[in-house]
């Protein structure tokens, strides 16, 4: 179901040195508009296990050179990229010395009216 809605939507992932914590009432990645960085690549995995669906963001330090460190990160969907899901991290992560970065964002879905099923 997930591969005909989001999974055909353009996707878009970003983080920020925003500290603000995340709220259900976002709308954007940095709500105090502070600088975004953008992922690269960002792709739609799928499913990734029954029941959760996987998006991956990676970004090449060597083409993305900024010394932001990283708080929260937004997926955003559409070309009008509205936020979908944003997570906020407690202690700044510093990017310096490393290649690559990459953020998982994993989806869970459940339907909690079905009897359970083990997979």
């Amino acid at each position: 179901m997930m591969d005909r809605g989001i999974g055909r939507q353009q996707l878009a992932m970003s983080y920020t040195d925003d500290d603000t914590p995340a709220n259900h009432a976002d709308t954007e990645v940095s709500p105090r508009h502070h600088q975004k960085v953008d992922f690269a690549q960002v792709s739609y995995l799928g499913q990734s296990q029954p029941g959760d669906v996987r998006f991956l963001g990676t970004l090449d330090r060597r083409e993305s050179p900024s010394r932001l460190p990283v708080r929260r990160i937004g997926l955003e969907l559409g070309n009008e990229r509205t936020l979908f899901a944003v997570s906020r991290i407690d202690h700044p992560v510093d990017l310096d010395g490393i290649d690559c970065f990459e953020s998982s964002h994993i989806l869970r879905l459940a339907n909690r009216q079905l009897p359970r099923v083990s997979f």
